[in-house]
């Protein structure tokens, strides 16, 4: 029976997701064995997520059926498709983008107010990025995002030339990452600012990392003094690699200017140190926990790497 519409209301950290506030936009539908005709239900669905982003416009969302070998594919969701959303359909991890091509990145997205469900991104060898956000109020929600590249996501604003008329790329503010995992690669997540500004409002809310070598959590200060403001990692778990190795850095944000806040989360290390955890003095490091330790104590400066 053709699908063309949710049977009922999907539940996204706690909430109800409706029409994106937009009173209401088309679905359109991808399915690597359909048959590749208008994507309006499953029946005549697209055969690749790149060609629904195409199709869509502002506002509509798009369905993706799980895939075994992923959609070996590069998507860019440019700055006209605002308020796009795409849902991974099937269990959690089942819908992953895979690109193949040698130096390929897996997902550029350069709208704003775009949302990722249950789908994961993974780039090619040598690429610089599995995904790269340049829109603001961008969302993922139980999404898994890989290498093997130096940074597995990058976010933060366009330049000064994108973010003006004629815009073609977001600034970089209020994104959000919820119950998502980052791994196998350099860093998991890059705090890039531009000569625009910074990359500002970034919230990490229980997230695992694992399996990457230079940093959890790191930033590429460019053309501003910090890289990011009001960096919230919340209640995350930095993990070691399946064979036991550290990264150089769990956390790496120790730009001047930089500020924000590490809170509830969980180190898999014996100490609150600085060698591991380096932060500015605008970021406060509050009620985390090592594998050994019980809780920071403390408020403000207190509790801090030492």
């Amino acid at each position: 029976m053709s699908v063309s519409h949710l049977s009922g209301p999907l539940i996204v950290n706690s909430g109800v997701y409706g029409d994106n506030g937009t009173g209401g936009g088309e679905h359109w539908f991808v399915d690597a064995a359909a048959a590749n005709l208008d994507g309006k239900d499953w029946d005549g669905a697209f055969t690749t997520i790149q060609k629904a982003v195409d199709q869509a416009s502002a506002g509509d969302t798009i369905h993706v059926a799980p895939k075994t070998a992923g959609y070996d594919e590069t998507i860019t969701v440019l700055f006209a498709k605002n308020n796009l959303t795409l849902i991974g359909e099937g269990g959690r991890g089942s819908v992953f983008i895979i690109t193949t091509t040698a130096g390929a990145e897996g997902m550029e997205v350069r709208a704003n107010d775009v949302m990722l469900i249950n789908v994961g991104v993974e780039a090619a060898d040598a690429a610089d990025y599995a995904l790269r956000v340049f829109g603001s109020r961008f969302r993922a929600y139980g999404c898994k995002f890989e290498g093997p590249t130096a940074n597995v996501v990058r976010v933060g604003p366009g330049t000064i030339a994108q973010t003006t008329a004629p815009i073609t790329h977001g600034r970089g503010g209020d994104i959000l990452f919820y119950d998502c995992e980052f791994a196998w690669g350099g860093t998991g997540i890059v705090v890039t600012s531009s000569n625009f500004g910074a990359c500002t409002q970034l919230r990490v809310y229980r997230c695992h990392f694992h399996n990457l070598t230079v940093a959890c959590v790191g930033e590429n200060d460019v053309g501003v003094i910090g890289a990011g403001r009001n960096i919230w990692l919340d209640e995350c778990i930095f993990d070691v690699g399946e064979d036991g190795a550290v990264p150089t850095d769990f956390i790496d944000l120790d730009s001047v200017g930089t500020t924000g806040r590490i809170y509830k989360c969980t180190f898999a290390t014996t100490v609150h140190a600085s060698a591991l955890i380096q932060i500015a003095a605008g970021v406060l490091y509050l009620g985390n926990q090592t594998q050994a330790e019980g809780p920071a104590t403390g408020g403000g400066t207190a509790g801090r790497p030492d």
